[in-house]
């Protein structure tokens, strides 16, 4: 894949670009929490010459519960612009698209079931001025459930507001960011190009990484955004058959072009470590909800990376924990055993394990 371009956006009849562009890439959105994700921009508006609003769907099918043009137009009446693609793109193609329609000095791809906080846009772009050719500026944030009710906020990179130290390795380890959480100078976005539609599971985190390793990145300790986390979302669909790991593997083999080759190895390290406890992670709350196939599914992805004694020791317990919960036998996740045969493993349509975690 040929990482797309992005050019410079047109001027429009003179006018000076706007700081902000606030883009929401949708696809088949829920009414209620596109609702919350437009409001909690709009209660922060600073006026259509600062701030861009502009809801980008995905070509959502006709057939659609809800008509997303209405919605919007119901919701923010003129404020929000709305577009749409003239077929479905996909995660890279749509934010792509956005990124080319953003006019604004900094871009913000909210997406249609997340939300900025009171003081997003003051805080961060306080942050920007005092380093105006930094590549993107990121904030603390929470993960928020269904109803909107926060389950845990994450622990702050550091105290104080400013520049991140090597901010390439530091973003490499894990992934620290999620997309509500961060925007991105666009021309930074011209410079590295788009997202890269080779990744399904680390297309963001990618491009983290890209940016850093050509620009600084600033960080504000506050928490001043949620991330939703839901059972139909892509990242749950991918983490059922283990492509969570595997595409995050062969993210993490692309290092050497964001890291010194004297450094890339030993993150590279920490980083697979990093995946292989959260492919453990995952597995526990599958079984607990179970959803045994995806959780075999997840231990040997994780365990075809690993080979700390203590990872095959809580992989092994929690295959044993599946088995005791299904009331049949599992093949044990090793990673000698071909990979199809636990992607989906154990799964029946009309089963309780075909339920989205």
């Amino acid at each position: 894949m040929i990482i797309p371009r992005i050019i410079q956006p047109p001027r429009l009849d003179g006018a000076p670009r706007p700081f902000w562009s606030v883009m929401i890439p949708t696809y088949q959105p829920r009414a209620d929490y596109l609702r919350q994700t437009i409001e909690s921009v709009l209660q922060q508006d600073a006026g259509a010459g600062e701030m861009q609003i502009e809801v980008v769907d995905d070509a959502s099918p006709e057939i659609t519960e809800i008509n997303v043009a209405a919605l919007v137009k119901t919701i923010a009446g003129d404020r929000v612009a709305f577009s749409s693609t003239k077929k479905n793109l996909g995660l890279a193609g749509c934010w792509n698209t956005c990124i080319e329609h953003a006019r604004g000095e900094w871009v913000h791809l909210l997406h249609q079931d997340d939300c900025v906080r009171p003081g997003f846009y003051e805080r961060l772009r306080h942050l920007i001025r005092t380093q105006p050719q930094a590549g993107a500026a990121f904030c603390g944030y929470d993960y928020i459930n269904t109803n909107s009710e926060r389950i845990f906020e994450t622990i702050p990179l550091q105290t104080v507001a400013g520049s991140i130290p090597q901010p390439a390795e530091t973003l490499a380890v894990k992934n620290q960011v999620q997309c509500p959480a961060i925007v991105v100078r666009r021309a930074a976005y011209e410079t590295v190009g788009g997202f890269d539609d080779q990744f399904s599971f680390t297309l963001d985190w990618e491009m983290w990484l890209r940016i850093a390793a050509s620009f600084s990145v600033l960080y504000q300790p506050e928490v001043l955004a949620s991330f939703r986390i839901q059972s139909d979302s892509e990242t749950s669909r991918l983490a059922q058959t283990g492509e969570t790991v595997w595409d995050s593997m062969r993210m993490i083999a692309n290092y050497p072009k964001y890291i010194s080759s004297a450094r890339a190895t030993a993150v590279q390290a920490q980083a697979r470590e990093w995946v292989c406890d959260l492919a453990l992670q995952k597995a526990s709350v599958f079984i607990a909800h179970n959803q045994v196939g995806y959780a075999m599914a997840q231990l040997h992805a994780g365990l075809s990376y690993d080979r700390r004694m203590t990872a095959w020791r809580s992989a092994f317990i929690l295959w044993a924990k599946a088995i005791k919960k299904s009331r049949r036998w599992l093949l044990p996740p090793l990673p000698i055993l071909p990979t199809a045969w636990f992607q989906g493993y154990g799964y029946r349509p009309d089963s309780q394990s075909a339920k989205k975690l």
